[in-house]
């Protein structure tokens, strides 16, 4: 599967979270200041099942700045699916 290098970039460091042990809380949004990653390459790799919501009653939480009301950022807690762990390790599906 063909990943551009920001979707790259984000499967390895959710990796990162999972191998030391902790929740892969990544934070979304328009870019820039506040926010690491843009939340259409989280949502993308959602919707390739590369990734899924790790807490279902947590999909994600957003923070305004309550000087503007301007959202600056939603953070996801996500886990690297099935899918996305033979990404990683460069699997194959066969075809019977």
């Amino acid at each position: 599967m063909k990943l551009s290098e920001r979707q790259e970039n984000l499967i390895r460091q959710i990796v990162h979270f999972h191998r030391a042990g902790k929740a892969a809380l990544i934070e979304g949004g328009a870019g820039g200041l506040y926010s690491r990653y843009s939340t259409g390459t989280i949502e993308s790799l959602l919707k390739r099942g590369l990734i899924r919501y790790a807490n279902s009653e947590w999909l994600k939480r957003g923070w305004r700045n309550p000087a503007d009301g301007r959202f600056h950022y939603s953070t996801y807690e996500v886990e690297i699916a099935p899918k996305g762990w033979d990404h990683i390790y460069k699997i194959r599906p066969t075809i019977t």
